[in-house]
């Protein structure tokens, strides 16, 4: 019955050459849904937004991403634009964070729950809405990415639902989605996890790792939200530094050199911190458990050393 529906989506909409380039998603999905796809239940469009491969027939499905230095947009460190259907947008998204953001362990896959600058969780949450919710009318609209020294922000076309506040969207309430077939797709493929709750899991994960809250706006046509990225040097951190200096360490010599004998301890207060700030980078960063693993300063480690 699932192949039979997918060769009736495929006959149907002659703009797939494949409905998806990872089949078992598409299998997935759609044995997760109530009721059986087909082009009735499901509108075109929202066929293309989820599965489309020819999105340059529709320009709405753009991802735009810039990297700029410092804390204003005069000088691009990275500026891409990105093509696809939904899934290949929150790739794109994830691993631009992953690229640009600092990273403390080895990246595996888009679901692995890693730690940034700003968590994981709350970014991914505020991608997912922002290509659920956000307005496709408009053939220049689009979502945009905008990292900064200080700063993350997301915007998408649109506005709030009507009747929605900010107070509101920082508690329970009940959602409202702006594109329901999108939004239900997503749902049963366990990509949107919760009706709901996703605002909540950006304001936690920020206060988690001592974060501001995530700031929201709108003009009535944008909705952006801007996640601040603060800079807070502990005095653990700064040991670090400071044992490291010009040289390149494993675990076990910068704790002797520190006198400092629990590992666990360590990790959490001295060397987590440090990577995910970007003062230390791993020797191998593609093995991360190698025994061969040191650490040595990155150009912001060095110049707290001045």
């Amino acid at each position: 019955m699932i192949v039979l529906l997918i060769n009736q989506l495929s006959h149907k909409i002659n703009i797939f050459s494949q409905i998806y380039r990872q089949l078992k998603r598409v299998l997935f999905i759609i044995n997760k849904l109530n009721k059986s796809i087909s082009i009735n239940n499901l509108d075109g469009n929202a066929a293309v937004v989820l599965f489309g491969k020819q999105s340059f027939d529709y320009p709405q499905c753009l991802l735009r991403l810039a990297r700029f230095k410092g804390t204003d947009k005069n000088e691009f460190l990275d500026n891409q634009q990105v093509h696809g259907n939904i899934f290949d947008l929150l790739d794109a998204a994830m691993n631009f964070f992953f690229k640009h953001l600092s990273l403390s362990s080895k990246i595996e896959s888009l679901y692995r729950n890693e730690e940034l600058s700003i968590p994981v969780k709350a970014l991914r949450e505020n991608c997912i809405n922002s290509f659920c919710h956000r307005s496709y009318s408009l053939p220049g609209s689009s979502v945009g990415i905008a990292i900064y020294d200080d700063r993350v922000e997301i915007e998408n076309s649109g506005t709030f639902p009507q009747g929605m506040t900010i107070d509101k969207l920082k508690g329970q309430h009940h959602s409202v989605p702006t594109n329901p077939l999108i939004a239900n797709v997503l749902y049963k493929s366990k990509v949107l996890e919760s009706w709901g709750h996703g605002i909540g899991l950006m304001f936690s994960e920020c206060q988690r790792v001592g974060l501001p809250e995530p700031d929201f706006h709108t003009d009535g046509t944008c909705v952006w939200v801007i996640f601040r990225r603060t800079d807070q040097v502990t005095d653990q951190v700064i040991k670090l530094v400071k044992t490291i200096g010009n040289q390149s360490l494993s675990i076990k010599e910068i704790m002797a050199l520190l006198d400092l004998s629990h590992r666990p301890s360590f990790r959490t207060t001295y060397l987590h911190p440090a990577l995910t700030s970007g003062y230390i980078m791993q020797q191998y960063p593609e093995q991360p458990s190698s025994p061969k693993q040191k650490y040595y300063l990155t150009e912001k480690g060095k110049a707290l050393l001045k």
